[in-house]
């Protein structure tokens, strides 16, 4: 082979490994950013453990809020009402009455 074809291919060979170590500076670049994207959803995937956690929290609060209130609106069902106590009031008033009135004729 002549001189000037052995160059020709030495040049060419050269400009390939020149483009390969180009696409490889490229390829590191893409793959630290991959890693940077996977540490991010690392992180956004911790956030939203936490985020479901917290939620299971509310949830079951609420829930124990919610039976609490049923509880007490029960208990005020069972709660004397005002207009009961102007009845009993009436009543202790009657007893009294009557009680006076069986000590004055004893």
């Amino acid at each position: 082979m002549s001189e000037v074809l052995l160059q020709q291919i030495l040049s060419e060979l050269q400009e390939v490994k020149t483009g390969q170590h180009k696409m490889e500076k490229r390829f590191d670049k893409i793959d630290q950013k991959f890693v940077a994207i996977g540490e991010r959803f690392d992180k956004m995937q911790s956030q939203l453990d936490r985020i479901e956690s917290r939620q299971d929290s509310i949830f079951e609060q609420t829930g124990q809020i919610t039976e609490f209130r049923q509880e007490t609106l029960a208990k005020f069902d069972e709660v004397v009402k005002k207009e009961d106590m102007h009845y009993f009031e009436a009543k202790v008033l009657e007893h009294d009455r009557e009680l006076f009135n069986l000590k004055k004729r004893a």
